[in-house]
C-alpha cells in the first residue's frame, strides 16, 4: 500500500497533458474586407484580400516600412492571434503620427476588418485579447479647468489689467486702509 502511495506522488502532475487539447482548424473565409485604424495622430485604412498573406503598407513592404522587429509583431498580432497566418492579402494607407502610433493604427485596422469577415468566429476570441478595442469616451472638459495646461502668467497678467483687483491691489499696499502710510506700516510689521 506504502508502495503505490509513494508511485502516485510521483507520478502526480499539475499540467494538463498536451494532447487533450485539440485545436479546431477552421475554413478560411474567402470575403474582403476593409476597416479604419486610428492610434495617436495615425489613421490606417486596410484592405484584406484572402490570399498569400503579403503586406502592402503605403506601396512597400512590411519589413521595408517597419524595420523594427516589435512593430511587425504588433502589426501581425491579429492573424496570430486567430491562426490565420498566412490567409489574407494586407494593402494598407497609412498617414499622421510616428511609427508606434502607425503600427498601433495599422494593427486596429487589421482586427476591425477580421472581425467584420467573420464576426461569428473572431470577434470572441479579438475580444478575450482585447482587439478591437473599445473606442473611448472624449472627457468633457471641466469647468474652470484650462485645455492648454497651466496658465499662471496669463493669470496674473489678467488680474493686472483688472480694475477692480487695481484697487484691491492700492488698498493693500496703501497699509491696509487704516490711515497708516506704506513705510510705516512695514515697520510697523516688524516689531
Amino acid at each position: 500500500m506504502a508502495n503505490e502511495i509513494e508511485n502516485d506522488i510521483q507520478n502526480y502532475s499539475t499540467e494538463t497533458p498536451a494532447n487533450d487539447v485539440v485545436v479546431a482548424e477552421r475554413p478560411v473565409v474567402s470575403v474582403p474586407g476593409a476597416a479604419v485604424g486610428r492610434r495617436k495622430q495615425a489613421i490606417a485604412r486596410v484592405r484584406i484580400i484572402p490570399g498569400s498573406g503579403s503586406f502592402t503598407v503605403n506601396g512597400r513592404t512590411l519589413e521595408d516600412y517597419f524595420p523594427n522587429k516589435l512593430h511587425q509583431q504588433l502589426i501581425t498580432d491579429p492573424f496570430t492571434v486567430l491562426n490565420l497566418n498566412g490567409a489574407y492579402d494586407v494593402i494598407a494607407r497609412i498617414n499622421g503620427g510616428g511609427p508606434s502610433g502607425q503600427a498601433g493604427a495599422l494593427r486596429l485596422a487589421i482586427a476591425r476588418a477580421l472581425n467584420e469577415v467573420d464576426r461569428e468566429n473572431n470577434r470572441p476570441t479579438l475580444k478575450k485579447t482585447g482587439l478591437p478595442h473599445a473606442r473611448r469616451p472624449r472627457h468633457r472638459a471641466q469647468e474652470g479647468r484650462s485645455q492648454e495646461g497651466p496658465q499662471g502668467f496669463a493669470v496674473l497678467e489678467a488680474l493686472r489689467r483688472d480694475p477692480l483687483h487695481a484697487a484691491f491691489r492700492a488698498l493693500r499696499t496703501s497699509g491696509g486702509g487704516h490711515g497708516v502710510s506704506p513705510p510705516a506700516a512695514r515697520s510697523m510689521r516688524s516689531r
